[in-house]
């Protein structure tokens, strides 16, 4: 006896759930965008009743809002613990530097791994309503205050620059620019070995390179930081 797909839907956690939802999601709104994407589409495509999508998101706009924002929120939980955990110890310029490589590690790690939110990142002003893309912008500035938070916790220890909150915004840009372009722009950067170079590089750019200072390049080898302004 067959069983019943119900029964079988009550059995699955939530996070499964929401998992199979935001997945589909982001298939359905790249094959037809948002505003041709129909509830129905998406829970034929994750294999859930409309019951299961109201229940966990309850309207179409949500979804957008959670599968575009996927990538990020997922970053933010797994890098914070380890952002905390490297304030144990001394500091100096190398534990800098390693924590800007972890950092871009992981985010590139979830960025890539849902490519496919960026790529509806990029075209989100195609039928989206004023109110979501208002609503969106609020979600992501909430996101970068997070960020800022660190960068707080971080200036205890290390004197932050100014503006950090913006440093952090245009570190997410050349990410995810990486991601989206480096088949392109980085065709070294597809092997194991490629890519932690591309980060290692990256890392040094934002601790060292991109510092707006007026002072020669033979007294620029002092303790620094990310990108001043």
């Amino acid at each position: 006896m067959a069983s019943d797909p119900s029964n079988i839907q009550r059995r699955r956690r939530p996070k499964v759930l929401r998992k199979l939802l935001i997945d589909a999601a982001q298939k359905v709104f790249k094959e037809k965008g948002f505003a041709h994407a129909t509830i129905e589409d998406i829970v034929t495509e994750a294999g859930v009743s409309k019951s299961v999508f109201f229940r966990n998101f309850g309207t179409k706009d949500a979804l957008f809002s959670a599968a575009v924002l996927e990538p990020f929120t997922q970053f933010l939980e797994d890098f914070s613990p380890r952002y905390k955990a490297s304030f144990s110890g001394p500091w100096n310029e190398d534990k800098l530097l390693e924590l800007e490589k972890e950092l871009l590690r992981q985010l590139e790690k979830h960025l890539r791994a849902n490519r496919g939110a960026l790529e509806r990142l990029a075209s989100a002003d195609e039928g989206l309503e004023e109110t979501l893309d208002e609503s969106l912008t609020d979600r992501f500035t909430a996101i970068f205050r997070e960020m800022r938070a660190w960068g707080d916790a971080e200036s205890a220890v290390w004197s932050a620059p100014p503006k950090l909150e913006l440093t952090d915004r245009l570190i997410v840009c050349m990410v995810g620019g990486v991601v989206m372009f480096d088949k392109w722009f980085l065709p070294d950067s597809h092997s194991d070995s490629g890519r932690e170079e591309l980060i290692e590089h990256m890392g040094r750019l934002l601790l060292y390179g991109m510092r707006l200072s007026n002072e020669p390049a033979t007294r620029a080898r002092r303790p620094t930081q990310r990108l001043q302004a």
